[in-house]
């Protein structure tokens, strides 16, 4: 028999609504995670396209996962990379935890988070009113969010399916950091600065405790849990206790914390 053509759009166009109040109620429930420390972050600042080790290596440790790059880049190439990892998991709450779940962060939301103008004000009282305009709303800040399952990775053998939110946002990193934990009162449980030498666009070193990414952790009331850094570089943030090794891409990099964790996750 035929299909009744009424049905079939009355049905699509019952899908779609329900796909954007799903993607309504993931953004508003996803941002208040990152602003209000509810679940355990990794922060990932000039991050560029390198997404997909730490989503497989850390997922047993953090469930939403920040990547910031000032440099920017394409939604559908981060589309298209993250498609590749996902696990399609079977969750319990469908409605909840759909298996692969993206879309573009309202513009509104994305500008408010790019713009410096506050940490600007703070680090360069002085700096001429124009310039500082200019910094504080950069036109190409856009963000992207996707939900998916990962497939978590502990060095040659294969986990559990670990279902994770992730942020993609091509802005600023130390300022992203400010206005996402300093002013919030909370911190990611992993700060990763796997680019710990001079990155290009970048106000200073990542790696120097003393410049600017130091400074905004340390204005904060709550600190990262564990520092995740290239094995070998110069270190001189108080995170000194090693807690694991990282074959990261074919390099060396180590996880450290400040004091022994309480448990092995």
């Amino acid at each position: 028999m035929a299909e009744d053509p009424k049905e079939f759009l009355r049905l699509n166009s019952e899908r779609e609504r329900k796909t954007q109040e799903q993607m309504l109620k993931a953004r508003l429930y996803a941002l208040k995670l990152v602003s209000t420390g509810e679940e355990a972050c990794f922060y990932y600042p000039a991050s560029g396209s390198d997404f997909i080790y730490p989503l497989q290596y850390f997922s047993d440790r953090c469930d939403t996962f920040v990547f910031c790059d000032w440099m920017g880049g394409d939604e559908n190439s981060f589309l298209e990379w993250i498609k590749t990892i996902n696990a399609a998991g079977s969750p319990l709450i469908p409605d909840d935890a759909p298996d692969f779940l993206h879309f573009p962060l309202d513009q509104t939301d994305v500008k408010d988070l790019a713009n410096m103008e506050h940490i600007l004000g703070v680090f360069f009282p002085d700096m001429p009113a124009n310039l500082r305009g200019f910094l504080a709303d950069p036109p190409s800040a856009k963000g992207h969010y996707a939900e998916l399952w990962v497939t978590t990775r502990h060095g040659i053998n294969d986990g559990p399916q670990k279902f994770v939110r992730v942020f993609w946002l091509a802005m600023e990193g130390v300022n992203t950091y400010w206005k996402l934990f300093t002013r919030n009162m909370i911190a990611p449980r992993i700060l990763c600065i796997n680019n710990w030498h001079h990155v290009v666009g970048a106000w200073a070193p990542f790696g120097n405790w003393q410049e600017y990414l130091g400074k905004v952790v340390q204005e904060g009331r709550c600190e990262p849990e564990f520092l995740v850094a290239p094995k070998g570089a110069p270190h001189d943030w108080p995170w000194r206790l090693p807690v694991k090794e990282f074959n990261w891409d074919g390099q060396p990099v180590m996880m450290w914390a400040k004091e022994k964790p309480a448990s092995p996750n």
